[in-house]
């Protein structure tokens, strides 16, 4: 708790830094900023304007911060990535200002489904990510069945036959979450970092990619957790299409 709170305040003295420094007169740093243009700015900067959830660029770097803890203290991480079915359809029949109003539904019914500890945000487009520290896979999806419930359920959203996929994954330093068969046929296609290793945040991502991916293949309109699927044979498909793509 008091480890989140400092980074909180650390990341509000980080991001007033980096609000003068884009002001860029040297007069202004002078004289101080103006509470109301700080907060607006700080606004700008983490929030999707749309949807009222955080952006990317804000949950990426609370996601560091977040997996960090878990791999120092040996905590478990759980992720939601989710995924509106066939939104296309719904922007091609009824057009991009309905289709705005669709995702800020779903934005509502996320965010009040959603822990204040936890961090929902928007993807892109119609992606939406969710991460939850402290939270074993099991309550990870339970959270995961109750959006997708409250979303197929919604009125407005019915009216478009609108269903949404969930992958789910979580992340134990003290649990080895995939074999190494598992690994090795995903692994070429995965991010790594700078030192050319993987870390656990691509992994805890790329295993709610990967779910999702699964949920999207068997009916939509359902959730899948990383450790219930049939990973080999499905990871093989993926490497399968990935050669495809390539050639």
């Amino acid at each position: 708790m008091f480890v989140g709170l400092y980074y909180l305040i650390y990341l509000n003295f980080k991001m007033a830094d980096w609000l003068k420094k884009i002001l860029g007169r040297k007069e202004d740093l002078k004289k101080g900023l103006d509470a109301k243009k700080i907060a607006k700015l700080y606004y700008l900067a983490t929030v999707d304007t749309k949807t009222q959830l955080y952006n990317y660029r804000y949950f990426n770097s609370v996601f560091k911060h977040e997996m960090a803890i878990a791999e120092r203290y040996g905590r478990t991480i759980s992720m939601l990535l989710l995924d509106l079915d066939d939104f296309k359809r719904i922007n091609d029949k009824h057009g991009y200002l309905r289709g705005d109003e669709v995702l800020q539904m779903v934005s509502m019914i996320i965010k009040s489904n959603v822990r204040e500890t936890d961090v929902a945000a928007r993807f892109g487009g119609e992606e939406f990510v969710v991460l939850m520290p402290e939270t074993p896979s099991e309550d990870a999806k339970n959270m995961a069945e109750r959006i997708r419930k409250f979303i197929q359920e919604d009125k407005f959203l019915a009216s478009f036959n609108l269903t949404a996929s969930i992958g789910v994954a979580s992340h134990n330093k003290k649990t080895e979450l995939a074999t190494s068969k598992m690994k090795s046929a995903y692994e070429k296609f995965m991010p790594k970092s700078k030192n050319g290793k993987r870390n656990g945040n691509l992994d805890l991502f790329e295993k709610a990619n990967i779910a999702l991916r699964y949920a999207k293949e068997h009916g939509k309109n359902c959730y899948m957790e990383y450790d219930d699927i049939s990973k080999i044979s499905f990871l093989e498909k993926i490497e399968k299409q990935f050669v495809g793509d390539k050639s």
